[in-house]
């Protein structure tokens, strides 16, 4: 018994749009990763509306056109047909493989690019916080720093607030000695948003892979046409119907045929002497004149 590959196909696009549906929202959720590596909300945002749109014309692709045997045979035969096409095809499948892959391995991978933003962040809090000048900080000048921003305003009397802010300022104080210097700050930053950039590093390199499996599987398929020489199915229809339209010639059961007069007037079967073929007189409507022969 041999492997169906259609049903094949059509379970794996399943199981690989479903693991699509389910990165993307990881990827989604975790966007805010993405914004502390380049450092610019408003790129960050745009780029997250691309990567949206991406996944939503990988999702359909998946689920529309690979677990489809017949629209990947049409697919093909348009690709034959238009030779850029094709070029373009492969262009955008390598362009999509490389946008999710490098994005997620910017996440995953602690470059020093990568980090600069969230450094220099660090950097500037560390500067508004530290009052005294003294290139550290302790608790009390940590915690009004954070009660001043406008998410945080107006909490200072929340305990569990409070509570929260004393585990922050000890995960930053590597040394136990109360004070939080400007590197300690940095690699709590850091050690901050490395859940963030895992989660959001792992989905959209899954979700590469996902793309370079789907392009693969594509081409298999069109290879699989170009070696059985499905495009020549079209030119034996037409000819096949040409024939048959002959044969309806010869029978002489053509429509067109089928209304005329026995007696109508051909050019060709009236010579200019004004005879007809058994050399009786017609007249200008081509009937003959000489009946004598039907008259009882």
């Amino acid at each position: 018994m041999g492997v169906n590959w259609e049903l094949t196909a059509k379970i794996s696009t399943w199981v690989l749009n479903a693991a699509l549906v389910t990165c993307g929202v990881l990827a989604i959720l975790n966007w805010s990763a993405f914004v502390w590596i380049i450092g610019s909300a408003g790129l960050g945002t745009f780029l997250e509306i691309l990567g949206i749109v991406c996944l939503v014309y990988i999702l359909v692709a998946g689920c529309c056109l690979l677990p489809f045997q017949s629209r990947l045979k049409m697919s093909y035969l348009q690709l034959r047909e238009a030779s850029c096409c094709q070029y373009t095809t492969i262009f955008f499948s390598i362009l999509l493989f490389a946008f999710f892959t490098t994005v997620g391995l910017l996440a995953l991978l602690p470059l020093p690019v990568t980090d600069a933003y969230s450094q220099r962040h660090a950097n500037d809090v560390f500067s508004r916080a530290d009052t005294n000048k003294d290139h550290k900080l302790d608790f009390h000048e940590f915690s009004e720093y954070t009660l001043q921003l406008e998410s945080f305003r107006g909490r200072g009397n929340d305990s569990s607030f409070r509570s929260l802010m004393s585990r922050v300022f000890d995960a930053m104080d590597h040394n136990g000695d109360g004070f939080v210097t400007e590197a300690s700050m940095n690699a709590g930053v850091t050690q901050a948003l490395k859940p963030t950039r895992e989660r959001f590093g792992w989905a959209m390199t899954t979700i590469g892979l996902i793309v370079a499996i789907f392009s693969v599987m594509f081409w298999c398929w069109y290879a699989s046409f170009k070696r059985a020489k499905v495009e020549q199915d079209l030119p034996q229809e037409r000819g096949e119907d040409e024939a048959l339209m002959g044969n309806e010639d010869d029978a002489g059961f053509l429509p067109d045929q089928l209304d005329e007069s026995p007696h109508e007037y051909h050019e060709a079967d009236h010579p200019a002497d004004g005879l007809s073929s058994r050399g009786q007189p017609y007249s200008s409507n081509g009937v003959f004149n000489d009946l004598d022969e039907h008259k009882v």
